[in-house]
């Protein structure tokens, strides 16, 4: 007989059921979201009687933030990208790249302060890589959420980003608001 470990972890709750030698795990989780009053729960039930997994969203109301959840479950992630550098095929691991960005044509990765171009568009990587924590910085760049240590505001209204590596971007004001959201909420550390 399979029996489920049970963590306790922050702001879980768990409760055990034993039917006929059947031991069934059900998980509440809450979180308080950032807007008052707007809170999400959870509910996971492992159970053998499943065969497979379904996922059911009750909401008041359609939302970016169902969107975004919706885009999570559908979506796998990638672990790795390809890039190429002195006419070979590189491997990149998303959590080493600090910014994506365009130029005549072409899309590079900026790592360590180095540039390795990628084999697609910017809306490309963008979709490939929100899942990594890669926020729109400005019409031509991707940032990568991660690995920002700092912001400067510019004399033009931009804001200057600056990464771990030493690296840095430019955010343009249409996209600050966003990246705020973005930084409030928090970014989900994913497998490095």
């Amino acid at each position: 007989m399979f029996i489920h470990p049970i963590q306790h972890i922050n702001h879980l709750k768990t409760n055990v059921i034993q039917q006929s030698e059947i031991y069934i795990c059900i998980f509440s989780i809450v979180r308080v979201r950032r807007k008052r009053g707007d809170e999400m729960k959870v509910n996971i039930d492992i159970n053998e009687k499943y065969d497979e997994t379904t996922v059911t969203i009750h909401a008041k109301k359609w939302s970016k933030e169902l969107e975004e959840l919706i885009r999570k479950l559908e979506y796998q992630t990638p672990k790795r990208i390809i890039g190429v550098q002195g006419g070979k095929s590189v491997l990149l691991s998303p959590s080493e790249i600090d910014f994506i960005f365009a130029e005549n044509r072409k899309v590079y990765a900026s790592m360590n302060q180095k540039s390795i171009e990628l084999t697609m568009k910017l809306y490309e990587a963008e979709e490939l890589l929100e899942s990594h924590g890669f926020c729109r910085l400005s019409k031509s760049a991707l940032g990568n959420l991660n690995n920002m240590v700092s912001f400067e505001l510019a004399f033009n209204g931009n804001l200057c980003v600056y990464f771990h590596s030493g690296s840095k971007e430019y955010v343009s004001r249409k996209y600050v608001h966003e990246l705020k959201r973005k930084l409030i909420l928090g970014v989900e550390e994913y497998d490095r």
